[in-house]
């Protein structure tokens, strides 16, 4: 048992380092009045100086409050006994039984999102505080707010039903239905609108639909009534009523409220669902951010792997994704997404492709337009341009090998000067820059004319 029996000579004091650099911890049910006679007493005797902590510290025989306080008042007045950690957070209703008295917070009716855990969907539960059995009026979260002054959280602040954040699904609608506010069912209605490609244009109307579907008007029978749900809802805002602007433009771009685990989760699932794209082809300016990758991913698996009949499902991703009229999209970065717009879709293979199927000239001068700028030159002559895009390239690889080529453009890679200076912002690039001229040379014909009259006048003077 000593080293020197076995013929070794310690290089190191163990049981110093373990007094002095260590900290001890235990678990119990027992409450604060036990401390001292079945544990500290005989601990600070023999490990005076190796401090100790509860890991799991939780008495459910006695008042919360007033345990809570005491076994704080014992860790003050021990040199030992450093603190307690509270168990738990909430009630494991998995392991039932006695197991179920520790938590401080159970499980609320409304379902707030949901959650893909390896594969499996689990809905969010919304959080209630318990009650402790043996102080009846008091919460177990509150009596620990009172024994660790803390702020504690306010009870409005739990099981808050926000139409922002509840699911846009039936239980979503419920959620908000069991709310009874007008108010906050027209904010759940605007927002299943956007995630549908449309815009609110007529708030009086859509405060009329609201108060439909909080059930609080007189025009809907009591029978009509029962059938309104979120399915019926969706229904009724397919048929695109007229105080709504609907986009034809809206594209399937990730959701930007969503976390970035769920986005990748969806961006994995998408990638392994394709036919008629590979997602190692990405375009590099895609790749290095998980939101730009999202929105070429979602937006592509929308365009070419569904029938569009139902943004709300086919543009969903668990979460991760919304159905968004152009305004959201194009308030943040919108290069990579590819859509149906010219003007806005992404300069790649499969943006390209987008757009040679509208069989559009006009819409496809514009996509090549946006290339010849990409590519830091300047589209010279306008009506070549047209003719080009009358049968244009084949594919986006075989554009971008002949523009620089092609007579009608200047700057870049064409190597051919432009008659001034390249400007792609506006397109025409330049146009200013020669009507300044202009306006400069008739000042100053302007100038020198008048100088030759004053001078002719002059003349005739001394003559006289």
């Amino acid at each position: 048992e000593k080293p020197e029996d076995v013929g070794y000579e310690a290089k190191n004091n163990l049981a110093e380092v373990y007094k002095t650099r260590f900290t001890n911890s235990f678990n119990t049910a027992n409450p604060a009045n036990d401390m001292k006679p079945l544990f500290l007493n005989d601990y600070e005797a023999n490990f005076d100086s190796t401090p100790v902590f509860i890991g799991e510290y939780h008495s459910t025989h006695v008042s919360t409050k007033k345990d809570i306080h005491d076994v704080i008042e014992v860790a003050k007045n021990s040199d030992a006994l450093v603190g307690v950690s509270f168990f738990e957070f909430q009630v494991r209703y998995d392991k039932g039984g006695t197991e179920m008295d520790f938590g401080m917070f159970g499980l609320g009716q409304i379902s707030l999102a949901e959650m893909n855990f390896f594969g499996v969907e689990f809905p969010v539960w919304c959080l209630m505080k318990i009650q402790d059995v043996k102080d009846p009026g008091n919460t177990i979260a509150d009596s620990l707010t009172l024994g660790f002054e803390g702020e504690g959280i306010p009870d409005d602040q739990l099981c808050v039903i926000d139409p922002k954040k509840v699911p846009l699904s039936e239980d979503g609608y419920q959620a908000i239905l069991s709310t009874k506010s007008v108010d906050k069912m027209a904010d759940y209605v605007r927002r299943v609108i956007w995630h549908m490609g449309g815009d609110v244009v007529d708030d009086k109307a859509l405060m009329t639909f609201a108060k439909k579907y909080t059930k609080q008007t007189l025009e809907v029978t009591v029978r009509r009534l029962s059938d309104l749900s979120f399915a019926s809802m969706v229904d009724e805002l397919g048929q695109h009523p007229s105080w709504v602007l609907w986009d034809a433009m809206a594209a399937c771009v990730a959701d930007r409220s969503a976390d970035k685990g769920t986005i990748g989760e969806a961006i994995g699932w998408a990638c392994g669902k394709f036919r008629s794209f590979n997602c190692s082809d990405l375009p590099s300016f895609c790749s290095e951010d998980v939101w730009a990758h999202a929105d070429y991913v979602f937006s592509l698996y929308f365009a070419v792997e569904t029938d569009h009949s139902s943004p709300l499902e086919n543009c969903n991703f668990g979460g991760a994704a919304m159905f968004a009229p152009s305004k959201v999209y194009r308030s943040q970065d919108s290069t990579c997404i590819v859509t149906k717009d010219p003007a806005t879709t992404a300069l790649s293979e499969e943006g390209y492709q987008m757009i040679l199927q509208i069989n559009d000239t006009n819409k496809a001068a514009v996509f090549i337009q946006r290339e010849v700028e990409d590519l830091k030159m300047k589209v010279a002559n306008k009506s070549a341009l047209m003719d080009f895009a009358m049968k244009p390239p084949a594919h986006f690889k075989d554009l971008k090998e002949q523009l620089p080529q092609v007579p009608w453009v200047c700057g870049g890679p064409s190597g051919r000067n432009c008659p001034f200076p390249i400007n792609p912002s506006n397109g025409g690039g330049g146009g200013w820059v020669v009507g300044l001229i202009i306006c400069i040379v008739l000042l100053f014909a302007a100038v020198l004319a008048a100088l030759y009259v004053r001078r002719k006048r002059q003349m005739a003077a001394r003559d006289r």
